[in-house]
């Protein structure tokens, strides 16, 4: 063990150690970052200093071939070593080995990946080969405000603004089945108007005797032509073709 990694009072955020195992890194909160050999932790083998860092969550990482040292820092030096990545703490770094990126994570909540076009593979390349979506006015945006640093206890965030998300924008994609209960067309009660408007116009075809609606037919003349009177005047004398139909010799047949 090694009680004096770094100084009394801080907090020692992240202890990681190298793909072969031959080496330990330690990043403390007294902004410093020490690589030490396991076997031997009196000393360690190199340290470097000038690195703040205001979040107990400040992690280091090596590279898939262990040959270099990431970290995030904060205030001026913010960054993966001397790297800028944002005006705010860079909290966590990470570089991935199979995709061969580098990717970081600030105070501010924003995500920065590092990549070598030469070098990297899938991740990040794919969503770079693509033309970016053209922005409408309408889309709903938000917005960050700017300066200081989230360590700090500088504001982040600021409105948001979505005005399509009001309910007034939502499309009912389902129409609302009437209401159920007494009443007619499933309204329940009805308006004073409404009441007099359906006394005046009132189905009477339960008062109708059904044996007299149907002798009134009985009673009309055999040659009153009903159903012809469209040719009255052009063909007085009804015409009929008495013609068997085609069709119905042949379902004749196919029925035999």
């Amino acid at each position: 063990s090694c009680d004096k990694a770094h100084d009394k009072g801080t907090t020692t955020s992240c202890i990681a150690f190298s793909p072969d195992g031959k080496y330990l890194v330690t990043r403390g909160g007294d902004g410093t970052l020490k690589l030490w050999n396991p076997k031997a932790l009196k000393k360690p083998l190199s340290t470097a200093t000038s690195l703040p860092s205001l979040n107990g969550e400040t992690n280091a990482c090596f590279s898939p071939d262990g040959q270099y040292v990431l970290t995030g820092t904060a205030g001026n030096r913010a960054g993966v070593l001397a790297g800028d990545i944002s005006p705010f703490s860079v909290v966590r770094v990470l570089w991935h080995p199979k995709i061969n990126q580098i990717l970081t994570g600030s105070a501010d909540g924003s995500i920065h990946v590092l990549y070598s076009p030469s070098s990297a593979t899938k991740g990040i390349t794919l969503a770079v080969a693509r033309a970016p979506k053209a922005r409408q006015l309408e889309d709903s945006f938000a917005y960050s405000a700017a300066g200081g640093d989230a360590g700090e206890g500088a504001g982040v965030g600021g409105p948001i603004i979505a005005p399509h998300s009001l309910p007034m924008f939502k499309d009912e994609g389902q129409v609302m089945p009437p209401v159920q209960g007494p009443g007619k067309g499933g309204r329940i009660g009805a308006a004073a108007t409404q009441h007099v408007v359906q006394g005046l116009v009132r189905n009477n075809i339960r008062d109708q005797d059904p044996r007299e609606a149907l002798l009134k037919y009985a009673t009309a003349d055999p040659n009153d032509n009903t159903w012809t009177k469209a040719w009255a005047a052009t063909q007085p004398k009804t015409v009929f073709d008495d013609r068997p139909d085609p069709e119905d010799d042949v379902e004749e047949k196919r029925g035999r």
